[in-house]
């Protein structure tokens, strides 16, 4: 991410508000792309590296801005950022992982773990306290 960023690139759009007060920027805010370009994506066979471009083919088609692996989710789990909002959730592509690998990642919406946001309201309750096992 940049200066050149703008929220709803970021996947932030929900917390522009343009209602009856002016800021910086909101002229150009209010004109910009409100497509999203960063998504989460959950690699299987491995951890992406940090800072790795990501490729269909072969065409770079954006980057990994974090990464880690969730052991909840038992796979690889990255933010990362698109050149193109067309590419969204459901799009498969390759990165180079942590192990010198390349494996595939698909790319999802965030957040990735409790879409619905029922932990932090507390109304998901039966939270779980080890790892989901592995099919």
């Amino acid at each position: 991410f940049g200066a050149e960023t703008t929220p709803f690139e970021a996947g932030l759009g929900n917390f522009v508000e343009f209602d009856d007060r002016d800021f910086i920027g909101r002229k150009a805010l209010e004109v910009a792309d409100k497509s999203s370009k960063t998504w989460g994506m959950r690699v299987m066979g491995g951890v992406s590296q940090l800072g790795r471009v990501m490729w269909v083919g072969e065409t770079v088609v954006g980057r990994v801005c974090s990464s880690g692996y969730s052991p909840y989710q038992n796979c690889g789990v990255c933010i990362v950022r698109m050149d193109e909002p067309a590419m969204g959730p459901g799009t498969r592509v390759n990165v180079l992982c942590a192990d010198g690998s390349i494996q595939e990642g698909e790319l999802c919406t965030l957040p990735m773990y409790d879409a619905d946001r029922l932990i932090p309201r507390g109304k998901l309750v039966d939270i779980p306290t080890k790892p989901i096992a592995a099919e």
